[in-house]
């Protein structure tokens, strides 16, 4: 077994089958890693007539981070009961589901909740690039729905068609991401990565183009040097290199098409709290799997 795919296949075991930890409580708990809620449920305490109460979710920590940035004055966390062991997080939310919760659950349930590296506040993938599956060797795994949108978007340069379809696939499903945040969607700017190529046209610049159009956001697009690609050398030092044409004056979306290591997008994450922005999210299509 490789170095990479033993990588992979830890991830694999302790960080989406088996939860993920949110953070280092003490040297004998690992990071977080990358995970999603399981489960939900819903329900209305008996005395307490036709309003929904109370979620009960089975969910690693990272996911509640998320529920937390957008309503954390409208519940409080109570004991799971013992009729429901399935769970193990109980909200209350003492005047009833505020407008936007179920919507951000089932987001939280389908997309990738990703640990938030300084100065980023959140971070969320729609998906992984690869489908996990134990059955075959790591370097055989398909393509998701999305890593396959963002793999034609990127190499279907023999189909500029194709290529233009899953642009725009693509960007549709990260904007109705935006739209079931609420966090995300308050957000008046949405920020573009710089590509290596330095020209303003890369595939998630692209994107991000579409994402703002579709959103309703201001459009800052983050200047950057041409620079040797990502994955060609991902050992690449980009601190220093990317600069805001405007200032901040409000939170703010970084788009990006793929999280690799997420050295480029926190460079951007830093570029924009220097600019002024109050708060700083990371939405990218996909999370690769050899990080």
């Amino acid at each position: 077994m490789q170095t990479g795919e033993l990588a992979v296949r830890f991830e694999t075991h302790f960080g989406y089958f088996k939860g993920c930890p949110f953070m280092y409580l003490s040297e004998f708990h690992p990071p977080a890693r990358p995970c999603r809620i399981e489960s939900s449920w819903r329900a209305k305490p008996a005395d307490d007539g036709d309003r929904w109460r109370r979620l009960y979710l089975k969910t690693p920590q990272l996911p509640l981070t998320h529920i937390a940035a957008c309503f954390d004055s409208k519940y409080r966390t109570v004991a799971v009961p013992a009729s429901r062991p399935e769970y193990n997080r109980c909200l209350e939310f003492r005047s009833g589901f505020p407008d936007g919760l179920a919507g951000l659950v089932s987001l939280l349930e389908t997309g990738l909740c990703l640990p938030a590296p300084a100065p980023f506040d959140l971070v969320l993938a729609l998906d992984r690039y690869k489908t996990i599956d134990e059955d075959v060797p790591a370097d055989q795994w398909a393509n998701t729905e999305v890593g396959q949108l963002i793999h034609q978007a990127k190499y279907f340069t023999y189909s500029p068609g194709k290529q233009k379809q899953a642009r725009e696939a693509l960007a549709a499903r990260l904007a109705a991401a935006i739209e079931r945040h609420p966090a995300y969607r308050d957000a008046p700017y949405l920020l573009s990565v710089p590509g290596s190529s330095g020209t303003g046209n890369s595939t998630g610049e692209r994107v991000a183009h579409l994402v703002a159009e579709a959103t309703h956001k201001q459009l800052i697009q983050t200047i950057g040097p041409a620079r040797a690609p990502r994955k060609a050398d991902p050992s690449l030092d980009v601190r220093g290199l990317f600069s805001s044409p405007t200032m901040l004056d409000g939170p703010c979306v970084i788009v990006d098409d793929v999280w690799h290591t997420g050295a480029t997008c926190t460079e951007v994450a830093r570029v924009a709290k220097l600019a002024g922005a109050h708060a700083v999210y990371g939405l990218v299509g996909a999370r690769t799997m050899r990080n």
